[in-house]
């Protein structure tokens, strides 16, 4: 499943191509607006393998994670921190993500599967891979990506950096009079 919004930098015309390659695989789009729109629409015409959903909403998306296999974001451009996938992580689905940007780290440590958006047919040797991957360790990269999501929060990250650097630990309070301070001088 593609869900992002429908342009060329989330790699969605390669995700499209690659319905065109595995006629027995359902790729499911899930998206709203962007500057493929209507190439969505042509090529869902063409290959009865290929179902665009539209704009979902969330608690609709969060359905279609329970119906499939795994969340693809195939982007060809540096992306920071995709919610998209820590979003499919908190309800336990793999995620298969291009080697770019902030992507990786996300996906590291068995959380997820990567390849490489340049590299001519990387994608459609990993899904080929994945159509062989035993439950269990389907399983295991389900649950490492869930315990992954779910210790995400202000909390941690804020625990983590109080650790590295004591002098950063004070309370919101403190924090927010001090930011309030800074704004107005």
């Amino acid at each position: 499943m593609y869900a992002a919004r429908l342009t060329k930098d989330k790699g969605l015309e390669n995700y499209m191509n690659l319905a065109a390659k595995m006629p027995g695989i359902t790729f499911y789009i899930a998206g709203g607006s962007g500057e493929l729109t209507e190439k969505v629409k042509e090529m869902e015409a063409k290959h009865s393998n290929l179902k665009y959903l539209g704009s979902l909403p969330r608690k609709d998306l969060f359905a279609k994670f329970q119906e499939v296999d795994y969340l693809m974001l195939p982007s060809i451009w540096y992306e920071n921190n995709p919610m998209i996938i820590i979003e499919a992580m908190a309800f336990g689905l793999p995620v298969i993500g291009s080697r770019m940007g902030g992507i990786p780290e996300l996906l590291e440590d068995g959380r997820g599967f990567l390849f490489d958006p340049y590299t001519e047919g990387d994608d459609l040797r990993l899904l080929t891979e994945l159509a062989d991957l035993p439950i269990e360790e389907y399983r295991n990269v389900a649950r490492k990506a869930r315990a992954f999501a779910q210790q995400l929060s202000f909390d941690h990250y804020y625990e983590k950096l109080a650790r590295v650097l004591p002098q950063l630990k004070v309370t919101a309070h403190q924090t927010i009079q001090s930011s309030t301070l800074n704004i107005h001088h």
